[in-house]
């Protein structure tokens, strides 16, 4: 079986930029800046035959490039306590566009529903049980702000998870291009409605 989410790699420069944010919360475990990426859909473990019709269905993404505009920070929680830090994105028709795109052909390989609303972010960190959200609240209060300008990622890519000891480490497997040019007026695919029952404690339990 193989631990396989879809998400945007980002380009260098951005990677750089928000390892520079990666300062102080010394209870943090900051994620390696190589491992940066804003996930699309998070899919789990899947047998082989799977993971071939993933690749497949991806193949016929068939969407535009998606151009991305970090915001703020951002916290998923779990039982009331800070888990992971995040910079979060606009989420902009495009981008969800895509996203339910990816959604779609996620789902005619016969993979569930994601029961999560899409909430694009980048996590810079996950944070131990232990953390004082105290701690976290000062963090968010006086850190500079993200001062990342919008930038155009032209590919999805499916990455593979493994778990490590100190973390999971993330592997692309497959590249799937969008369309560098797409039409003045695009948005890209309409999609279907996703679903609304909330952001979860595990949100990007593996991304």
């Amino acid at each position: 079986m193989t631990r396989l989410f879809v998400a945007l790699d980002l380009p260098e420069t951005v990677k750089d930029a928000l390892g520079d944010l990666q300062v102080g919360l010394p209870e943090a475990r900051w994620h390696d800046i190589d491992d940066f990426h804003l996930t699309l859909r998070f899919i789990g473990e899947v047998d082989p035959a799977t993971e071939g019709e993933l690749v497949e269905a991806l193949d016929l993404i068939d969407a535009p490039a998606v151009t991305v505009t970090p915001l703020g920070y951002g916290h998923f929680e779990r039982k009331g306590k800070p888990a992971v830090l995040y910079v979060a994105a606009e989420p902009t028709p495009e981008l969800v566009s895509l996203q339910r795109r990816v959604e779609s052909l996620v789902r005619g390989c016969g993979v569930a529903p994601d029961p999560r609303r899409f909430t694009p972010h980048v996590t810079l960190a996950r944070f131990p049980k232990s953390i004082e959200a105290e701690r976290v609240g000062r963090w968010l209060e006086t850190a500079p702000p993200p001062q990342i300008p919008p930038f155009t990622v032209d590919a999805v890519t499916l990455y593979r998870s493994r778990r490590q000891p100190d973390g999971a480490r993330y592997e692309p497997q497959h590249r799937f291009p969008l369309d560098r040019l797409p039409d003045e007026d695009s948005t890209g695919w309409s999609g279907y409605p996703q679903d609304e029952d909330g952001d979860s404690d595990d949100h990007g339990e593996a991304c």
